[in-house]
C-alpha cells in the first residue's frame, strides 16, 4: 500500500472524532434502528422502542448522561435531513443534504451538552451527478431551546481538491473525550486520504491531513474504527486493513497492512490490543497486536452469518454483530468475547430485535450508524476525608462536564451518609484531564490538575475555590499529590508522568512566603511512556520518610522509593492486567512494632478491582478481587469509620463508593459496594 502525507482536502463520507490525550473514548454505546434503540450499555444489551416507524437510511441522535435520548437526525430523501425531538415530533430539516450513509451528532466543547453539532455533507454549490465533490457542513442544535441554528456553516474545500463519489465510503463515528482544554480531532476517509479537523467550541476548521491512499489500487477506505487511547487507526479498504499509527498530536507516524478482502466492520477491544473485524464471506474474525509482525488474522468458526455487520465494544467487554439476514426482519446479537487472550463467539442468545429494514455491506441500507454522547464525569475522581464536619466529611473532586472541576462532598455527621454537588469551580481553565486532591495542614483542600500538558495548583479554604495558575508543563497521564515532611511546615510533592516518557518530580516551598514551586528532578524513563503514578509519604526509610510511588505502565504496575539522598528506586514491576488508574496509601495495619502496611487498588482489564498489599519487606501480597463492572479509575482512602477502607471507583461513567469493614483485617477480606452513585 502506498500512502504519503499532504496538505490538501477531500470530500467526506465516513468520519471519526478523538481526541489528543490518551483516554477511554466516550462513545455512546447506542444504535438507532427504525423502531427500535439498541443499548450496549448494560451487560447484556438491551432493547427499547423508538418512536419513528418509518424507514430511513441512516439516522444519528444524542443521549444525556442517565441514556435519555434528546434528539435525533434521520435521512430523508437525497437532499435533506429531518431533525426530531425524543418524542419523535420533527422540529426541523437541513436541506442540500447529500444522501449521506454518515451523520455524526457530537457535543459542542464546553456547552455542559447542551449544544451538539450536526455534521453532514451537502454539494458543492453548482456541482451534480453521483461523482460531484461535497463539502462538509453542520449545524448546531441547541437541547434547551430544542431548535437548530438557521446558519449552517461548511467547512471550504481548497481549490483543484475536487474529492470523490459519496458511494465511497461507509462507516460509523467514534469519540474519545476532548483533549487538551476544548476540542476534538475530526478525522475524514474519503476515496484516497485520511483528513484532520479539529471540533472547538466555536467551529469545526481544517487542520491537516494524515495520509494519502493509493487510489489507482482501488484501495478507497470502506470503514474504520479509533482505538480508545487515539493511538491506533484501522481502516478497511476494499483490498484489506490497514493498521495506522498516530503520534500524541493525531498525526500520521507509521502503517501496517492486514490482509483481509472486503472487511465490512471494526471495533477495538477496551485496552486497544485487539481488532476485531467482519468478513462477508468468514464471518468475524481477530488480530493480536501483542503478537509479533506480520498480523495474522483469526476467524471464529460459527460466526459466518454476522460477517455482513458493524461492530460495537460494549460495557461488558464484548464486541457485538447483528446478523444481516435479508429474508427476515429479525436480527440477532452475537459478541466477541475478548477479554482473555483468545477471543471466543457466542451466538445469537443475547437479544431479539424487530428492526424496519435490513442492512449489510454491499446494500444501500444503512442503519447503524454509531452515536456520540456527552462529556459525564468520566475522569479520574480524588477522595480525602477531611476534618470538616465532627466526623469528617468525605470529599471528591473529579473534572467536571463542561470544563473546570467538580467538588461532591458527604455528609458523616447525618446518619443516612448523604452526597452533595456537584459544586463546579475553575471552569475558565478549560477542560482538566486528571487531578489529584489532599487536605493540608493548613486546613485547606489542595488539588493538583492537569489541563492538557500543564499542571495547576487549587485550593479550597472555607467555602472558597482559589487557583494559583500553572507550575509545570510537558506532562501527561495522572499526577499525585503529597504533603511531605520536608521543611517546617511541610513542603508539597507531585511526581507526574512526563508527555516524552519518565516521570518528573516537583516541590512546593511551603517556608517561602512566596510559596514557589520547582522542579526537583526527572527518573523513570526506562519505563517509557507512563500513564499513572500515586504516591505517599511513608513512614519508613531511615528517617522514616521516605517518598514512595506505584506507577502505571500500559497494563503493569511497578513501585518506587526516593531516600534522604534523593535518588528514586525502583522496586521492579509486580501486578499486570491493571486496566486504569490506580491508588495507593499507607495504612494503619501493620505487624507489632513495624510501620503500617501499604495498600493499593486498582482496575482489572478483566473487571472489578484488586487489592494489593506488602509490609516494610516491600514483598507485595495479593491481588484480592472485588467489584464489578468496568472500572475506569480508583481513589483509595482509610478512614475513621473504624479503620475502613473506603474507595470511590469509577464504573464506567458513575462514580461509585465501596467499602472494606475494618472487621476483615484478616481474610476473607470482604469489600461491599454501596447502592448509592455519587450524584
Amino acid at each position: 500500500m502506498h500512502y504519503r502525507k499532504l496538505a490538501a482536502v477531500s470530500s467526506w463520507l465516513l468520519l471519526l472524532a478523538m481526541s489528543g490525550a490518551a483516554t477511554l473514548h466516550a462513545q455512546a454505546r447506542k444504535w438507532l434502528l427504525p423502531d427500535t434503540i439498541i443499548d450496549f450499555g448494560t451487560s447484556p444489551p438491551t432493547a427499547s422502542g423508538l418512536p419513528l416507524l418509518e424507514p430511513y437510511r441512516v439516522a444519528n441522535g444524542a443521549f444525556d448522561g442517565s441514556g435519555k435520548l434528546l434528539f435525533y437526525v434521520r435521512q430523508e430523501g437525497s437532499r435533506k435531513l429531518q431533525v426530531f425531538d425524543s418524542d419523535g415530533n420533527k422540529i426541523d430539516e437541513l436541506v442540500n443534504a447529500a444522501a449521506a450513509l454518515q451523520i455524526v451528532v457530537v457535543p459542542v466543547p464546553l456547552s455542559c451538552d447542551r449544544k451538539y453539532y450536526i455534521v453532514y455533507f451537502a454539494r458543492q454549490v453548482g456541482a451534480i451527478g453521483p461523482h460531484a465533490p461535497f463539502m462538509l457542513t453542520y449545524s448546531v442544535f441547541d437541547t434547551q431551546t430544542q431548535s437548530i441554528d438557521p446558519q449552517s456553516r461548511n467547512v471550504q474545500v481548497p481549490p483543484g481538491r475536487l474529492g470523490g463519489s459519496f458511494w465511497s465510503g461507509f462507516g460509523t463515528a467514534v469519540a474519545t473525550p476532548l483533549r487538551s482544554g476544548t476540542t476534538r480531532f475530526l478525522y475524514a476517509l474519503n476515496n484516497d486520504v485520511v483528513d484532520k479537523f479539529v471540533i472547538g467550541p466555536g467551529s469545526i476548521s481544517l487542520e491537516g491531513n494524515v495520509l494519502e491512499f493509493d487510489s489507482n489500487r482501488g484501495l478507497a477506505p470502506v470503514q474504520a474504527a479509533l482505538a480508545s487511547d487515539g493511538h491506533r487507526l484501522a481502516v478497511a479498504t476494499r483490498k484489506g486493513i490497514l493498521i495506522v499509527a498516530l503520534d500524541s498530536q493525531g498525526d500520521f507516524s507509521g502503517s501496517t497492512e492486514l490482509d483481509v478482502a472486503i472487511p465490512a466492520g471494526l471495533a477495538f477491544s477496551r485496552d486497544g490490543g485487539m481488532l476485531v473485524f467482519s468478513n462477508p464471506e468468514r464471518g468475524l474474525g481477530y488480530v493480536r497486536f501483542v503478537d509479533p509482525e506480520p498480523l495474522t488474522p483469526t476467524f471464529l468458526p460459527g460466526s459466518e452469518a454476522y460477517g455482513i455487520s458493524q461492530l460495537q465494544l460494549a460495557v461488558d467487554d464484548k464486541i457485538y454483530a447483528v446478523t444481516g439476514n435479508s429474508d427476515s426482519d429479525l436480527f440477532d446479537l452475537g459478541a466477541v468475547n475478548v477479554s482473555g487472550s483468545t477471543p471466543s463467539f457466542e451466538p445469537a442468545t443475547v437479544v431479539d430485535v424487530l428492526a424496519g429494514t435490513v442492512f449489510g455491506a454491499g446494500t444501500d441500507v444503512w442503519t447503524l450508524p454509531a452515536q456520540i454522547d456527552g462529556e459525564p464525569l468520566c475522569s479520574t475522581p480524588a477522595l480525602v476525608q477531611s476534618t470538616y464536619g465532627a466526623r469528617g466529611n468525605f470529599e471528591v473532586v473529579v473534572p467536571a462536564a463542561c470544563g473546570g472541576l467538580a467538588h461532591f462532598w458527604r455528609d458523616n455527621d447525618d446518619p443516612s451518609l448523604p452526597w452533595h454537588g456537584p459544586f463546579p469551580f475553575a471552569a475558565a481553565g478549560g477542560a482538566v484531564d486528571a487531578v489529584s486532591m489532599i487536605q493540608s495542614n493548613y486546613g485547606n483542600l489542595e488539588v493538583v490538575a492537569r489541563i492538557g500538558d500543564r499542571l495547576a495548583h487549587f485550593w479550597r479554604g472555607g467555602v472558597q475555590w482559589y487557583g494559583t495558575g500553572d507550575f509545570a508543563a510537558g506532562v501527561s497521564g495522572t499526577p499525585s499529590l503529597v504533603q511531605g515532611k520536608l521543611g517546617a511546615f511541610g513542603n508539597f510533592e507531585v511526581v507526574t508522568p512526563l508527555a516524552t516518557g519518565g516521570l518528573a518530580h516537583y516541590e512546593r516551598d511551603n517556608d517561602s512566603p512566596s510559596k514557589p514551586w520547582r522542579e526537583v528532578g526527572e527518573f523513570g524513563f526506562e519505563l517509557g511512556v507512563v500513564d499513572d503514578v500515586s504516591l505517599v509519604q511513608s513512614t519508613v526509610g531511615s528517617l522514616r520518610r521516605n517518598l514512595e510511588a506505584v506507577v502505571r505502565v500500559g497494563d503493569r504496575l511497578v513501585d518506587y522509593w526516593r531516600e534522604e539522598d534523593g535518588a528514586w528506586r525502583q522496586g521492579g514491576f509486580f501486578a499486570s492486567g491493571i486496566s486504569g488508574t490506580p491508588s495507593f496509601i499507607q495504612g494503619n495495619f501493620a505487624n507489632p512494632g513495624g510501620p503500617g502496611n501499604f495498600e493499593l487498588v486498582a482496575p482489572l482489564a478483566t473487571g472489578g478491582m484488586a487489592h494489593y498489599w506488602r509490609g516494610e519487606d516491600r514483598v507485595w501480597r495479593g491481588p484480592n478481587r472485588f467489584g464489578s463492572g468496568i472500572v475506569r479509575s480508583v481513589s483509595l482512602i482509610q478512614s475513621n469509620f473504624g479503620q475502613n477502607f473506603e474507595v470511590v471507583a469509577r464504573r464506567n461513567c458513575s462514580l461509585v463508593p465501596y467499602w472494606r469493614s475494618d472487621a476483615a483485617a484478616n481474610p476473607p477480606w470482604t469489600w461491599y459496594g454501596s447502592p448509592t452513585i455519587i450524584p
